[in-house]
């Protein structure tokens, strides 16, 4: 009989080597892969409306405590701000500085390329397919 399809393993592979290529791209300004997401989210969807830690929690599916130290990093490098809201103030808007806008043409576009590296010689049925199936492989994991 054949191996057996490893489906979790593959995915941590292709993951693996996703990051490391997205954090040797952005290394140089600086940032890590998880980062250059992060910051890329926050400008994307802070134009619209503010942003706090939960929303990068739930974008991301990660844990309140590894949000946390990814937004301190990003604090600590100058990228954004916490910032008190007048409704609540325990509650604290995630905002860029300078620094974090000017990069994001930068980041978008190494985010981009990384993208289209992945895809680069699929086709776009094979694009629509691997969405459909990626989907319901994320949907089958509670």
């Amino acid at each position: 009989m054949g191996e057996t399809f490893e489906c979790g393993k593959r995915i941590i592979v292709i993951a693996k080597k996703v990051r490391r290529f997205l954090d040797a791209s952005v290394a140089s300004v600086g940032l890590t892969g998880p980062q250059a997401f992060t910051l890329h989210f926050i400008y994307v969807n802070g134009k619209d409306r503010d942003i706090f830690q939960r929303d990068i929690e739930a974008k991301f599916d990660i844990r309140r405590s590894s949000a946390t130290g990814l937004l301190h990093g990003l604090e600590r490098g100058g990228f954004i701000r916490r910032e008190s809201v007048k409704e609540d103030a325990r509650l604290k808007k995630l905002t860029l500085t300078e620094k974090a806008v000017k990069m994001a043409k930068h980041t978008a576009q190494l985010i981009d390329e990384t993208n289209a590296l992945m895809i680069k010689n699929l086709k776009k049925q094979d694009i629509d397919y691997l969405d459909t199936v990626l989907a319901k492989i994320e949907d089958n994991i509670p």
